[in-house]
């Protein structure tokens, strides 16, 4: 009776994972002329588009940041994070920079640019990630992305991996929306063909 009980268990969980819902394609795409060039560029940027998306995209121009001036991309993602995420930081740009937990996610995709560049709509592992001029990013939701009216789940399309990625957003306090875990942005992507 209890292996009958188990099996019968063991059938359900595997159903609901074999019927979990994917991202559909792209819902929205936001677009942006390029990196920021000040933490202000970035604060606008962040006001403008200040939606789950936006949240998640933001996260993105601050990763592309790192590989051009790693002291403005720490300071952009510190923007981007919910409180409990960031510290105090009175040298740094901003005034803030992402915690210590953050530091292994930052470590993954300073070693390799290709991860943040795999966000981009243009950039490919068959053209080397190259990035475009005009930075596009797609996200998208699903059925089960709605939390709660101030929690969200976004995915950001990759061409560095099959399937899109999950942020998760968090409206704050002063109403913007902001990321408390982006830890899947920082996994591998597949190598550069050329």
């Amino acid at each position: 009776m209890v292996i009958l009980r188990w099996m019968m268990c063991a059938a359900v969980l595997i159903a609901s994972l074999l019927t979990l819902p994917r991202p559909a394609s792209a819902d929205e795409v936001l677009t942006f002329p390029g990196l920021p060039a000040s933490i202000d560029d970035f604060r606008a940027d962040q006001v403008a588009n200040n939606s789950p998306e936006g949240a998640a995209a933001m996260v993105v121009l601050a990763m592309l940041t790192f590989e051009q001036d790693a002291a403005l991309g720490r300071a952009l993602l510190a923007q981007c994070l919910i409180a409990a995420r960031v510290v105090f930081a009175p040298t740094a740009p901003g005034g803030l920079t992402p915690n210590t937990d953050t530091e292994f996610y930052i470590d993954q995709f300073t070693r390799d640019p290709n991860i943040a560049r795999s966000y981009v709509l243009g950039a490919s592992p068959q053209n080397g990630y190259a990035v475009p001029e005009t930075l596009s990013v797609a996200l998208s939701r699903n059925r089960l992305s709605v939390v709660s009216p101030t929690e969200v789940r976004v995915f950001v399309d990759t061409s560095g991996q099959p399937q899109p990625r999950p942020v998760y957003t968090v409206k704050g306090d002063d109403g913007l929306w902001r990321v408390d875990d982006f830890t899947s942005l920082s996994v591998g992507v597949f190598k550069p063909s050329n």
